[in-house]
């Protein structure tokens, strides 16, 4: 069979008008975006802390447990994992609440908040459970005595399913618990 021009001009036509129709019946104005589909997973929480907040007596020794209900992406919580001792961290919080309020008389911006919380935070090792779903952090040194201590847990943080836990809407931008160590 035998093409002239004019047949091969109809065919690419008729194929233009296809791709023209289903161009315009496929778009989108509001495209879903991969931020759109982690969305739709449930976000993870933390279940539980142990020494549980508002604890008192706690051993000086003790590690931290924090449970969450999923499955967690271990480098995403041990980074912004931070556990301090005595006043450093509330300074740090009303300072965090100034600089929230329109002040900054400290001329601390976020970067420089953040080295200073890591400053005050006691250096550990963190281990995880099987599942992933608790992280256990081992302070490196014996806990201040008879000292409140503060457990936060700010930042991006996510579930290995990609769905990032809310902690942003929280009051001082992140998860806080506090137990008072003994003697």
């Amino acid at each position: 069979m035998r093409h002239d021009s004019r047949t091969s001009i109809r065919i690419l036509l008729i194929l233009a008008a296809v791709a023209t129709i289903m161009s315009i019946a496929c778009y989108d104005e509001n495209p879903v975006s991969s931020d759109d589909f982690l969305d739709d997973f449930e976000p993870p929480i933390i279940l539980d802390v142990d020494p549980e907040n508002g604890s008192g007596g706690v051993d000086r020794g003790s590690q931290i447990i924090i449970q969450f209900n999923m499955s967690m992406d271990t480098a995403s919580v041990s980074g912004n994992l931070h556990v301090t001792g005595d006043t450093g961290m509330r300074q740090w919080m009303d300072s965090v609440l100034h600089m929230r309020g329109g002040g900054n008389g400290s001329g601390c911006d976020d970067s420089c908040m953040m080295k200073w919380l890591d400053s005050i935070s006691y250096d550990g090792t963190i281990t995880w459970t099987t599942n992933l779903d608790s992280c256990i952090f081992q302070p490196d040194s014996l806990m201040l005595g008879n000292a409140e201590h503060t457990v936060f847990l700010s930042g991006s943080i996510y579930a290995i399913t990609g769905a990032r836990m809310v902690v942003d809407t929280m009051e001082y931008g992140g998860f806080v618990s506090y137990f008072q160590t003994g003697l």
